[in-house]
């Protein structure tokens, strides 16, 4: 419940602070263009183009916050697939020398929309060697297992760092 509330509150922050910002921009500009149109074409041009950079920006922002919400990996791959990839394209990307591995049924039934995204959840893995201390990407991975009725555990082992979580196949 707390993740999820947490997560809102994210989410408004983004769209208030980020977007609503871009957008009233826009507007702000596209009027200041058209006052200028025939009295300063030139500047008006300028305005124009920064028009059409911060409506790309809005647009990435847009994007972001979808991804956000549902990375459409899980609509594409399903769950195990998304993890796969994103255990992939971590290992590649932050994590050289470092071996990411799924360990699930390649079979797995459909599962609720809940289910899966909690599955998606990260941590940055900051926490180094030794005992991990219970930041908040941990915590919120433990509040969304928990959420479902799952448990998660994670820590170091002797093979490197493990994160385990046992979410149930429909929720309760």
């Amino acid at each position: 419940m707390a993740a999820r509330e947490e997560e809102r509150r994210r989410l408004r922050r983004d769209l208030h602070d980020g977007l609503g910002t871009v957008l009233t921009a826009v507007t702000l500009k596209a009027d200041a263009a058209h006052n200028l149109r025939r009295t300063d074409p030139e500047r008006s041009g300028r305005l124009l183009l920064d028009l059409r950079a911060d409506v790309t920006t809005a647009i990435a922002d847009i994007r972001r916050l979808v991804y956000d919400l549902r990375p459409p990996d899980l609509d594409e791959l399903g769950l195990v697939g998304a993890l796969r990839r994103r255990a992939q394209q971590s290992w590649r990307r932050e994590h050289a020398g470092c071996v990411v591995t799924v360990d699930a049924p390649d079979d797995l039934p459909p599962l609720p929309a809940a289910v899966e995204v909690a599955g998606e959840v990260s941590d940055n893995g900051s926490g180094g060697a030794g005992a991990w201390p219970h930041g908040v990407g941990l915590r919120s991975m433990h509040e969304r297992a928990a959420e479902l009725g799952g448990t998660l555990t994670a820590g170091p082992t002797d093979r490197g760092g493990r994160v385990h979580a046992r979410l149930p196949l429909e929720r309760s």
